[in-house]
């Protein structure tokens, strides 16, 4: 698939790849509209038992399966990686593409040694649509990253430091806020006597109060997608596709945690609402999630 996207134009490829994000992100967005198709997009304490009542909403897998998303986005990304690399050499321009291997590398490690997933499930059309997105987003940084050839070095000299380095403080500080949040709700999540069920509560502390949202982990996953756009342009890179990929995850994500909120609302009724949280955004963002 990389090849053959190499071998367009660069922007019938970008094209293309837009295409693919901005569909993934209508879809998301009128999801909570279609119960069928919300109800393909909920995964572990949110897929409530009320939607198997759709023809075909018995097709679960473990939520546990998630790693296999950052499997496949490791393996692609590090050959998408190592191609531009061993072509032009250690460039600016791939500086997205390791950040994003970073990305993939921590959350494989979280959901093998952080998360606490239980018996918790997910739909199958939300468990493909978490592998398309992790195919997609390495041969999105890889159209900017080198995949074409090497003529983003000649532009180093041109490239603005300080916006760089913005950048990347942006995408570190999210990665960091995002680890503190999984482990937080690792903590919180104990398992039965049988080792594969959950009991939850309200997260309280950290991000959770200091934003006043109930999804900050969310919030972080999106500014870490903003961050790897951010930088791509500034080093050169004039793609619609990376846009495009971030604001699906925004779209994505604030679906999913409406859901949430939702959810918190319903099981912890009046002890949640006095919190006065936000689903993703923080309120001096936005006056109503």
């Amino acid at each position: 698939l990389g090849e053959a996207l190499a071998a367009l134009e660069p922007w019938h490829a970008d094209l293309a790849l837009t295409a693919c994000w901005a569909a993934m992100a209508l879809a998301a967005a009128v999801a909570p509209l279609l119960p069928p198709l919300h109800a393909c997009a909920q995964h572990g304490k949110c897929l409530g038992s009320d939607q198997r009542s759709f023809a075909f909403a018995n097709w679960r897998v473990p939520k546990a399966w998630f790693a296999h998303f950052y499997v496949v986005g490791n393996v692609l990304n590090l050959m998408v990686l190592l191609r531009a690399w061993l072509k032009c050499g250690l460039q600016l321009a791939l500086l997205p593409v390791i950040l994003f291997q970073l990305q993939v590398a921590r959350r494989l490690l979280e959901c093998s040694l952080v998360s606490c997933f239980g018996d918790s499930e997910m739909h199958i059309i939300g468990y493909a649509v978490g592998l398309a997105h992790y195919v997609l987003a390495p041969l999105t940084l890889a159209l900017q990253g080198g995949w074409r050839g090497c003529g983003l070095a000649s532009r180093l000299a041109t490239m603005p430091l300080l916006a760089v380095l913005a950048a990347m403080a942006a995408f570190l500080a999210a990665s960091l806020g995002q680890l503190h949040c999984h482990r937080h709700l690792a903590r919180l999540r104990l398992r039965g006597q049988d080792g594969s069920s959950i009991k939850y509560s309200v997260p309280k502390g950290g991000l959770w109060d200091a934003w006043r949202v109930t999804c900050p982990h969310y919030l972080c996953e999106v500014a870490i997608y903003v961050s790897l756009a951010s930088l791509a342009w500034t080093t050169g890179a004039r793609s619609i596709a990376l846009p495009a990929m971030a604001g699906w995850v925004a779209v994505n994500l604030s679906v999913s945690a409406s859901s949430t909120q939702t959810w918190y609302e319903e099981k912890f009724g009046a002890e949640f609402r006095s919190l006065g949280r936000r689903a993703m955004l923080p309120p001096g963002l936005l006056r109503s999630h």
